[in-house]
C-alpha cells in the first residue's frame, strides 16, 4: 500500500539524527525507512535519488545526469560531475536545428546518461550496499505502482502535445482510453491515476546486482539499442567510456560562510559570483546591487563563457575573480541578452548528526527530456545536448566527445561554528538565482525554512518563459518597485504572474544550525522533508 504524506513515522531504532528533503513524498518515505534501519545522510539521499527516477520521471530518470556535493565529517567537500559526452562519432553538422539553436527534442539531444555512474561514485565501497538496496526498493515501487502526483500530472498535460508523439511515452504514461485515431494511449495519465512501470522495475533489479551494467553490461546493450533505434549516434563504446569527474568543490567565503559548488561545466560558479558580489561592494560597480541585477549579470557571463573545460577554448580561466571582472564589464556594456531555458530537475538534500552533508541534483533537463522513452526499459532519456551552442568558437560549442554547458547547481554552505546548509533545486538555468534569493534567510535560525520557501520569487528570460522578449517575471500579484527599476534600467519588460509556478524552482533544504537539524521542501512540488 502506498503511504501518504500524512503517514505517522514509526519509532526510531537508531540514535543518529538525519534530515532529508526531496520533491516527492514517496522518495522521502523510502529514505526515511533507511534512516530507521540505521542509515545516515548519504544512504538516505541515495535511496531518495533512485526513487525519484520512478516517481518523478519528468524531472529525473535513469536516462538523465547528475551533479552532487558531499561534505564529510572532517569538512572536506567533494564534487561529483556525472555529465555525459556526445558520441565520439557525432556528425555535428547533421544535428537537427531549429532557428538558431539545436532542436530541443529527439534522440540527437541525448548525451551519455550519467546519473547511475554518479550514484556509484558517491556510494564508493562504503555505501555500495545501501545503493544496491536503493535499487531494490525503487524496483518494488515501480512494479507495485503509485498514484500520479499533481506535479507529474501537470508535466504530462503541459507537454503531451509534444512528448505524446513518442510511442514509448504513450505506452508508459498514456491512459487506457481510445482517442479519435484509435490510439489506446491518446491521453496522458492524470493526478490520482496509478502508474505501474514493470519494464523499469526489471532494469532496476539488474542494477541492484551490478549498477555499472548500465555502461558495460546487459543494461548497456539495451540502452544502446534503444538509442540507436531512436536515431542517436551514441554507441556501446560511448557508454563504456563514461567517467565521473570527482574533485574538490569550488568554494568562496561570503559573509562568513564558505559556499561550495561544483566546477565547470556546471554553472555553480555563477552562484559564487552572485554571493561574492553581494558581500563585496567594490566587486561590481552598480548603484543597485540587488540579487536580481547581480543574477542577470552573472547569467550574461555564464552564457558567453561556460563549456567543457577539458577542451581547448573552454573556460579554463573562468576563475571567480575573472567572473566578477566580466560581470563588471557586462554592467558597463548593458550586455544582458540572457536566456533562461525551462528545465526539469530533482534536488535531494540530507544531513546527519555524524557530520555528513549531501546535495544531489539530477535531471532530464527539459520536462521529459528528449521526449524519447524506451518502452522496453521504461527509461526516459534526457535532452542535455540541446544546451550546446551553435556559435563557432564558443566554449560550449557542439562537437563530438564533449560535455555540454550544465545547469545543475548543488550548493553547500558551512560556517566556522559548525553550521551547515545544504541546498538543491529544480529550475533549469535559473538555479543559481533561485538559491541566491533564499540563501541569506536560510542561514538565519530565527526564520523557519517553510517561511522562506513559501515566499514569492522572480525568474527572468524571454520566449522560454512564454514572453515575447526579455522579461522579469515575479510570482506576486504586483511587480515590486525595485524590480521595476532594474527592468527599466536594462530595457526589460516586467510581468506579475499572480501565482507560484514550477519554473520558480523546487528548492530542497536541510540545515544544521546551532546543533539543531531541520529540513524543508518547496510547496511548489510534491515533496516531503523529515528529521528522524
Amino acid at each position: 500500500m502506498t503511504p501518504s504524506p500524512e503517514a505517522q513515522p514509526e519509532p526510531l531504532v537508531t540514535h543518529r539524527r538525519v534530515a532529508l528533503a526531496a520533491p516527492h513524498y514517496l522518495a522521502t518515505r523510502l529514505g526515511e525507512q533507511v534512516i530507521r534501519e540505521g542509515g545516515g545522510a548519504v544512504e538516505a539521499a541515495l535511496t531518495a535519488a533512485v526513487a525519484l527516477t520512478v516517481v518523478y520521471p519528468h524531472q529525473s530518470s535513469l536516462g538523465g545526469d547528475l551533479v552532487a556535493l558531499v561534505r564529510d565529517p572532517a569538512g572536506r567537500v567533494a564534487s561529483y560531475i556525472s555529465v555525459g559526452r556526445t558520441a565520439q562519432g557525432l556528425d555535428a553538422a547533421a544535428v537537427p536545428r531549429m532557428d538558431d539553436r539545436i532542436a530541443g527534442r529527439g534522440a540527437h539531444t541525448v548525451t551519455v546518461p550519467g546519473v547511475v555512474a554518479g550514484w556509484v561514485a558517491i556510494a564508493g565501497e562504503r555505501f555500495a550496499p545501501a545503493l544496491a538496496r536503493a535499487f531494490e526498493r525503487a524496483s518494488v515501487l515501480a512494479r507495485d505502482g503509485f498514484e500520479v502526483s499533481p506535479g507529474l500530472a501537470r508535466a504530462l498535460a503541459d507537454t503531451w502535445p509534444i512528448v505524446g508523439a513518442d510511442a514509448g511515452m504513450r505506452q508508459v504514461f498514456g491512459r487506457a482510453a481510445v482517442g479519435a485515431g484509435g490510439d489506446a494511449s491518446a491521453e496522458p495519465l492524470r493526478a490520482g491515476d496509478r502508474l505501474v512501470q514493470p519494464q523499469l522495475a526489471d532494469v532496476l533489479e539488474l542494477l541492484a546486482r551490478d549498477p555499472l551494467s548500465f555502461y558495460t553490461g546487459e543494461v548497456a546493450e539495451r540502452v544502446a539499442s534503444a538509442l540507436a533505434e531512436a536515431g542517436s549516434a551514441l554507441t556501446l563504446t560511448d557508454l563504456a567510456q563514461h567517467a565521473v569527474d570527482t574533485s574538490p568543490a569550488l568554494s568562496a567565503v561570503a559573509d562568513g560562510i564558505r559556499w561550495s559548488v561544483a566546477p565547470p561545466p556546471s554553472q555553480g560558479i555563477a552562484f559564487l559570483a552572485v554571493q561574492s558580489a553581494r558581500a563585496s561592494a567594490p566587486a561590481v560597480s552598480l548603484v543597485d546591487r540587488s540579487v536580481l541585477e547581480l543574477s542577470m549579470l552573472a547569467a550574461s557571463v555564464r552564457d558567453a563563457r561556460l563549456g567543457d573545460p577539458a577542451w581547448a577554448g573552454g573556460p579554463d580561466a573562468l576563475t571567480l575573480d575573472g567572473y566578477l571582472r566580466d560581470m563588471a564589464r557586462a554592467a558597463g556594456a548593458l550586455d544582458l541578452a540572457v536566456e533562461r531555458p525551462s528545465g526539469d530537475t530533482a534536488g535531494i538534500t540530507a544531513q546527519d548528526s555524524d557530520g555528513w552533508s549531501v546535495s544531489i541534483v539530477q535531471s532530464v533537463y527539459q520536462t521529459f527530456g528528449s521526449g524519447v522513452c524506451d518502452p522496453g526499459t521504461g527509461i526516459v532519456f534526457h535532452n542535455r545536448g540541446a544546451a550546446f551552442s551553435l556559435e563557432p568558437g564558443h566554449p560550449g560549442a557542439l562537437a563530438a566527445g564533449r560535455r555540454p554547458p550544465h545547469t545543475l547547481t548543488p550548493v553547500l554552505g558551512a560556517a566556522p561554528n559548525g553550521d551547515v546548509l545544504a541546498l538543491a533545486c529544480q529550475g533549469g538555468r535559473a538555479q543559481p538565482w533561485i538559491l541566491a534569493q533564499l540563501s541569506a534567510d536560510l542561514t538565519d535560525s530565527d526564520i523557519p525554512i517553510e517561511t522562506t520557501l513559501a515566499r514569492d520569487r522572480f525568474v527572468f528570460g524571454g520566449r522560454d518563459i512564454g514572453e515575447p522578449g526579455p522579461t522579469i517575471a515575479v510570482e506576486s500579484a504586483d511587480v515590486p518597485d525595485d524590480v521595476r527599476e532594474v527592468a527599466e534600467r536594462w530595457g526589460w519588460r516586467t510581468h506579475a504572474l499572480g501565482e507560484q509556478v514550477d519554473v520558480a524552482g523546487h528548492v530542497q533544504v536541510t540545515r544544521m544550525l546551532g546543533g539543531t537539524l531541520s529540513a524543508g521542501t518547496d510547496p511548489r512540488a510534491d515533496g516531503l522533508a523529515v528529521v528522524s
